[in-house]
């Protein structure tokens, strides 16, 4: 029997993507931007609009970066564990600068992003009906710069 040395054939950092992805799930993130953006006439590949976007979504949450020509590489770096995520392979080039550039456009168009973000608030927002008879207002005390304590009532 011959032995062989275990290959690495990649490591990818996985970091929140995970948790990330579920909560954007738990919201039906993509399927309710596929429902206001369709795709365009040119879009091609099995990614639809609405998983890009929310995959260039969880790279703005994730990296804290907003450029447009950040995202295709770092969906190279996470290629393995982003097809996992959406149970289908992505490529860098389904988040192309160009392609990005074009769910931006369809994003800036008011009245369909206030739609989806009518809909989201219903998803995550409660609103509770709590008494009124009683008010309650805490003092907090507030340290200026000139070391005086300032009580406010």
């Amino acid at each position: 029997m011959k032995i062989t040395e275990p290959r690495l054939q990649r490591v990818e950092v996985v970091a929140d993507l995970p948790v990330l992805w579920t909560l954007f799930q738990r919201l039906d993130l993509p399927a309710t931007l596929d429902r206001h953006f369709p795709p365009p006439i040119h879009w091609k590949g099995s990614v639809t609009p609405g998983e890009v976007m929310a995959v260039w979504l969880l790279f703005l949450v994730s990296e804290g970066d907003h450029s447009l020509n950040h995202v295709q590489p770092w969906v190279a770096q996470h290629q393995g564990t982003l097809s996992t995520l959406l149970r289908k392979s992505i490529l860098p080039t389904h988040a192309h600068d160009d392609r990005l550039a074009d769910c931006l456009d369809q994003l800036a168009v008011a009245e369909r992003f206030s739609l989806i973000e009518r809909y989201l608030n219903q998803q995550t927002i409660r609103v509770y009906q709590l008494p009124t008879e009683l008010v309650r207002i805490d003092s907090t005390v507030v340290r200026p710069k000139t070391g005086r304590v300032v009580e406010w009532k």
